[in-house]
């Protein structure tokens, strides 16, 4: 084969070969079912070293320009493959178990329809698991998902440590795997998520330059990397301003139904309100740990400006004008929008992990100076 060296300029070897190799397919020089030349016969022929072919050819198979069969070679896929279907794995539709619960309030029903959304403008399909907030029958939708083919899976993670095993087979089948709400420990995986450490110092700081140097922060399971780097994101402003950090972790019963945190903050929060003294804000990691804590202050008649709320999401609560709410509220459409980039491979790189937080807005719904301490 004629060496023809690839003009690198400011672009990398395999970037520069990827597009090379794509041109090829369009211009039909490699019709769809053609074999490859061999790694050996490409690196001589665009000097380039066999790492930069792998990485090139690696592209190509995520973006499915490419196939590869075992000990046959690499392969221009069928051009006339039926549109790609990508599964998405969430707890719950919505939350029929909560009486005063809105349609909207939950983001779960909110992601599945900015997903649909995006996948219909690159022509995809949406095949949809819900896990009845089980984490058992998490374990079966991704069971399920080993055995179907699919293009790319999008889950809203549930299971802690429990199905970590499943997520790791998935990947393990190269099927591209985008988790929509922070990590549990033990994993490396592409995740697309809100800031959650910068959506949590920004509603601090508020809480605390509205008057409240008391916050406490209702937090959830650690094992979660969004859980964990809220709290952080609250630590950190308390600090700054010389606070001293005040976490309450509720008593989560062994329940599967792990979405319900109502009841546990419910009861944590009661516990620790005789001996509040003065002004306190009370920040929950998420909205249904909100309708807990509103529930325990309501029922002690605690005078509405002694006291603030702050979580995620918007809560279903009814709350009075006059009670402050600080809300930090996740920018879902583009979450969707970059998770449906990732799985589909046109985010990144092919051979790296995409970790991408976006930063939320904070709302709030009434302001006004507390009364003294």
């Amino acid at each position: 084969m004629t060496n023809t060296s690839l003009k690198q300029g400011s672009t990398l070897k395999h970037e520069v070969l990827r597009s090379t190799i794509s041109q090829l397919v369009k211009s039909g020089h490699f019709k769809s079912g053609d074999r490859l030349p061999s790694q050996n016969e490409m690196a001589a022929k665009y000097g380039v070293s066999h790492t930069t072919v792998r990485e090139a050819i690696a592209s190509l198979v995520h973006e499915r320009v490419l196939s590869r069969s075992q000990g046959k070679g690499t392969f221009v896929s069928d051009v006339a493959k039926e549109a790609l279907t990508f599964a998405v794995v969430i707890p719950h539709l919505y939350l029929q178990s909560l009486p005063r619960y809105a349609l909207g309030y939950d983001i779960a029903p909110l992601l599945v329809n900015y997903i649909q959304q995006e996948l219909k403008q690159h022509d995809a399909s949406m095949l949809l698991y819900i896990d009845n907030d089980d984490i058992e029958v998490e374990r079966e939708n991704l069971s399920m998902l080993l055995k179907r083919k699919v293009d790319g899976v999008m889950v809203l993670y549930i299971g802690g440590q429990s199905n970590l095993d499943l997520l790791c087979e998935l990947q393990d089948t190269g099927t591209p795997l985008v988790l929509l709400d922070g990590v549990p420990k033990g994993l490396r995986v592409n995740c697309v998520q809100s800031d959650n450490f910068l959506g949590a110092y920004r509603a601090t700081k508020h809480l605390i330059e509205e008057g409240f140097q008391r916050v406490i922060h209702v937090t959830g399971d650690q094992n979660f990397s969004a859980v964990q780097d809220r709290m952080n994101g609250y630590r950190s402003a308390m600090n700054e301003y010389g606070l001293t950090a005040d976490v309450l972790v509720p008593e989560l019963t062994k329940s599967r139904r792990i979405v319900q945190m109502e009841e546990p903050v419910y009861h944590s929060v009661k516990k620790i309100l005789p001996n509040l003294t003065g002004s306190f804000a009370l920040f929950t990691s998420n909205a249904l740990g909100l309708a807990g804590a509103w529930k325990a202050v309501s029922e002690a008649q605690i005078d509405h400006s002694q006291f603030a709320l702050a979580c995620f999401d918007e809560p279903y609560i009814d709350c009075p004008d006059d009670v402050l709410l600080v809300k930090v509220i996740q920018s879902l459409p583009e979450i969707c929008r970059k998770s449906v980039e990732v799985v589909m491979g046109k985010y990144g790189k092919s051979n790296e992990l995409s970790y991408i937080s976006i930063a939320p807005e904070i709302r709030m719904s009434y302001a006004r100076v507390p009364a003294a301490a």
